[in-house]
């Protein structure tokens, strides 16, 4: 066999192999592009998912505060859900001295039966304990409602 074609065989199956490799490299750089957008796309919504959830939490807690500042929910009532409400939002709010109360609020009045559960217990159970939470919510008042107002003017 003569060497030129002996040589010119070997370039011919270096071209192969390397349009071989070529091929395999466009294949990964293509299939880690599509993983790499959907990644993209899943994180894209997920931010969307959070900012509405966010948004939501943030006009459900200006819906109770402004409610709680016109009297139409009572204080109690009005603590608590803003304390579950805050949880989510941003749980290190409670630690702000502007906040605690709606923390303290709830801690003082979740043993207090709820919803459902008030319809199982004595009549005048429930009125002792509706005294007591009238009670925390006339010697709180003020603190709810400053709380209230600076809760509501932070989330606008």
């Amino acid at each position: 066999m003569d060497d030129s074609v002996l040589f010119s065989g070997m370039v011919w199956l270096g071209i192969v192999a390397g349009l071989g490799v070529i091929a395999v490299l466009c294949w990964f750089i293509l299939k880690k592009t599509h993983e790499i957008k959907s990644h993209q796309k899943k994180i894209a919504q997920k931010e969307a998912q959070q900012a509405e959830q966010r948004t939501y939490l943030t006009d459900s807690i200006k819906v109770i505060t402004m409610a709680m500042l016109d009297d139409q929910v009572e204080l109690s009532e009005g603590c608590i859900r803003v304390k579950v409400l805050i949880d989510h939002l941003d749980a290190a709010m409670h630690e702000l001295d502007d906040f605690k109360i709606f923390e303290l609020m709830y801690r003082e009045t979740e043993h207090m039966p709820t919803h459902e559960a008030r319809k199982h217990v004595d009549k005048n159970f429930i009125h002792k304990l509706d005294q007591q939470r009238f009670a925390l919510e006339q010697k709180h008042r003020v603190s709810i409602r400053k709380a209230s107002k600076t809760l509501l003017a932070s989330l606008s």
